[in-house]
């Protein structure tokens, strides 16, 4: 999991908010805990989260609603496993497929549809509204061909050491890239008429996973990659 952010990147206190994303994670977490009481667990802290507030304010909905997924596909499955005597009934929810280590940047997208954020490649087309999304656990790559709303055009590590914390590492994630975008795009992001936002690790990922992903995206879908675009 992790955090989704636009440029600039000002400090941000604190709130309510933050009670509810920490419910969001343990909603998430509990889904994976294989007794009764986890789903009974993660089922009661992703329902707190969605009949919350509904405001501005990030909440981590988009964990509660990944967490009530996950339990829905768990006890998919162990339907499916109790149907022995007739398996055309059997019906396994399909799951975002990790993609493949890889040294080069491919020509196009290794896997198609809803693929984890941590996977995301250089070069990947995404088909999202940024805008309306809050914190995630996959997004939407297709071919770069047909319509799309964004690409990513950068995935790099953070330097390795103990969390330093939301705000530095949001900080840190901005650094590289902000440079990132001019050399992907080949026009400064002031000057530009794109924008592009940016994944980085939280303190629960951080221990397993300090990627970050760029992601230019556009006001309106277009066709074709945008490296080098100049726009």
């Amino acid at each position: 999991m992790g955090e989704i952010s636009f440029p600039p990147v000002p400090a941000q206190p604190e709130d309510d908010g933050a009670v509810s994303r920490r419910r969001a994670g343990w909603a998430l977490g509990l889904a994976f805990v294989p007794f009764i009481g986890g789903a009974v667990g993660s089922v009661t802290l992703a329902a707190l989260v969605l009949t919350g507030p509904r405001d501005a304010v990030p909440r981590g909905r988009g964990r509660a609603w990944a967490a009530l997924g996950v339990n829905a596909a768990v006890l998919v499955l162990v339907g499916a496993l109790l149907i022995t005597d007739d398996p055309e009934l059997v019906t396994v929810q399909s799951m975002p497929q990790p993609r493949p280590a890889s040294t080069e940047v491919p020509a196009g997208p290794v896997t198609q549809g809803e693929v984890f954020v941590e996977d995301l490649a250089v070069g990947d087309c995404v088909d999202e509204d940024f805008d309306a999304i809050d914190a995630v656990l996959t997004l939407t790559v297709t071919r770069c061909d047909g319509s799309h709303r964004g690409q990513v055009f950068l995935v790099q590590d953070l330097p390795d050491g103990e969390f330093p914390g939301d705000a530095a590492v949001e900080d840190q994630s901005y650094a590289m890239c902000d440079p990132g975008f001019e050399a992907w795009i080949g026009r400064p992001y002031a000057s530009s008429s794109l924008s592009y936002v940016y994944y980085f690790p939280d303190a629960e990922r951080w221990a397993t996973d300090r990627t970050v992903q760029c992601i230019v995206t556009t006001p309106s879908p277009v066709t074709g990659t945008l490296q080098g675009s100049g726009r």
